[in-house]
């Protein structure tokens, strides 16, 4: 890093993970662990029991007032209104042209008081765009600084929080979160997470989170829980098939580009991009990303340049060994017509051509 980048930002856990031994690494401007003992034996615990991360460096940004939904509406992509108080949805901040600005979650803790939660890379960005756009008798706020962010994911996730919180978490369904008591401290707890797997991102305190990071050690070591990193992270989303901001979507893709028809309600309203995306809806996107599994020999990475019948066709934008899907693995824009399972192309892996297939996705579907 060069001097004029500055010191890196950190998070309220690093030196409890500088006494832990973690591998810290930069990242988005953050100093963050990227492992604890490895990757693969992190993956595989959040897989079969339980992993807890560190994910403080996320942003935040509160909208409160009168106009707070119509600005939630204006921004993003997804409905909203649908959102009752203690719901939340994944969405995207969209440009004119349908592309992300971000993708984020929303809370809705009130009627008129909405909790963004937004990629750390983009904090700054995601609030100047909002903050932009806001219209009449509504706050917004770059709240990052109240906010740290834990979470907790695996199947055993709820095993290991219940009997910290004062009340059964088993009622709380996927994208919805209630306002309690962890450990008697004061928390979001929202059953979110970005692992593929059943679990928890909880909000708190920047104070507290040490103490709370703690005693959930503590409480799930016995259950095979782990302490995990970016590393871990990174693999099991991308297993799942959750993509990640700046290397699998960016103000270059639209939503439709990769995949996420689901989170664009054309019929809820105007909206920014709306007309863009409608216009491709209409025709359908000219290129689309898609999941690939390696036929040859070798790991895709980031980068990597892609040909479809014998033709530049892109790089690919995530790539890795999947630990529990126990192949090479990734994702990649390819046009249209190359976007049909079983469609064979090459990725050149080093200066090789080796072969790849698109494949159904999800890689990895957690068992219910």
């Amino acid at each position: 890093m060069s001097p004029a980048a500055g010191p890196l930002k950190t998070t309220p856990l690093v030196r409890l993970f500088r006494d832990m031994g973690a591998r810290l690494v930069e990242f988005a401007g953050w100093e963050m662990p990227v492992q604890f003992t490895s990757v693969i034996e992190e993956h595989r615990a959040v897989r079969t029991a339980a992993g807890l991360f560190d994910v403080s460096h996320m942003g935040e940004v509160e909208i409160r007032g009168p106009g707070a939904l119509d600005l939630v509406q204006k921004v993003t992509c997804n409905d909203a209104a649908r959102l009752r108080p203690g719901q939340a949805q994944y969405t995207a901040l969209t440009t004119g042209t349908g592309t992300f600005v971000d993708d984020i979650i929303v809370c809705r803790r009130g009627q008129d008081d909405f909790l963004l939660v937004v990629n750390a890379s983009n904090t700054g960005k995601d609030f100047g765009w909002i903050a932009s756009h806001a219209r009449g008798d509504v706050e917004v706020v770059d709240a990052s600084a109240r906010w740290a962010q834990l979470a907790l994911q695996g199947p055993k996730s709820e095993t290991i929080l219940t009997p910290m919180a004062p009340a059964p978490l088993s009622p709380l369904r996927p994208f919805h979160f209630i306002e309690t008591r962890l450990d008697g401290v004061q928390s979001i707890v929202a059953r979110t997470g970005y692992t593929g797997e059943d679990g928890f991102e909880i909000y708190l305190a920047p104070e507290a989170a040490p103490a709370l990071f703690t005693a959930l050690l503590r409480q799930g070591r016995p259950q095979g829980l782990l302490p995990c990193g970016l590393g871990a992270r990174d693999t099991l989303r991308l297993e799942a098939c959750l993509p990640l901001y700046g290397n699998d979507i960016d103000e270059t893709t639209t939503v439709l580009e990769a995949g996420l028809r689901r989170i664009v309600k054309l019929e809820k309203g105007p909206f920014i991009g709306a007309e863009a995306l409608r216009r491709e809806a209409e025709i359908g996107p000219a290129r689309r990303l898609i999941g690939f599994e390696m036929i040859d020999p070798g790991i895709p990475r980031h980068g990597y340049p892609i040909k479809v019948s014998g033709d530049n066709a892109g790089a690919v934008t995530s790539g890795t060994m999947g630990p529990t899907v126990g192949k090479s693995i990734g994702l990649a824009y390819v046009p249209a017509p190359a976007a049909r399972v079983g469609t064979r192309f090459e990725v050149n892996i080093r200066g090789r051509d080796a072969a790849a297939s698109v494949v159904p996705t999800p890689f990895y579907r957690r068992p219910h």
